[in-house]
């Protein structure tokens, strides 16, 4: 007799296709500003302010003196990120409306860093929690527990096995 594979409901993957999605644009996101510090470092520049993608640094960074070539690729890059500004927020908003606030996400929210997004990435994730029996089952799902080797007498842990859900993993 086979184990049956879960499938999540309906509900479940709607939430799911959602917070992958938006995590998907925050990835491009960070992959645009990665660009755009790759020009600074070409031309030899360091940001005068801590963080380059805030006003100032933006202002900052229309400014330079630069090649025509490398200032295009900026005003490029930097367009690139407002655009995926406005889709993260607008994915955000439709996280928020569509995935129901259940009591197990209050309780999710409830640890102090965790809001309406991380939670719904758990959510989503974990899906109907009454399928594992044990919080190790669970631990195990998400790929944070030690792979351990065992010889005879002796037991080796090792690192953590990532053997799960990756998505889980980051959240958690």
């Amino acid at each position: 007799h086979l184990p049956e594979a879960y499938h999540a409901p309906k509900e479940v993957r709607g939430w799911k296709e959602l917070v992958r999605s938006r995590s998907a644009l925050v990835k491009l996101r960070t992959e645009t500003k990665n660009r755009i510090h790759a020009v600074l470092f070409k031309n030899g520049l360091e940001s005068p302010v801590a963080s380059l993608f805030t006003s100032r640094g933006i202002l900052w960074l229309k400014s330079l003196e630069v090649e025509s070539h490398f200032k295009l690729s900026i005003e490029k890059y930097l367009s690139v990120i407002e655009y995926l500004n406005k889709e993260i927020r607008d994915m955000e908003k439709a996280v928020r409306e569509k995935v129901s606030e259940t009591k197990e996400m209050k309780l999710i929210k409830s640890i102090p860093g965790i809001g309406d997004i991380l939670s719904a990435t758990i959510m989503a994730e974990i899906g109907d929690i009454k399928r594992f029996k044990s919080p190790k089952q669970l631990q195990a799902y998400a790929g944070i527990v030690p792979w351990v080797h065992n010889s005879g007498d002796k037991q080796h842990n090792g690192r953590i096995t990532k053997i799960g859900s990756a998505w889980l993993r980051y959240a958690v």
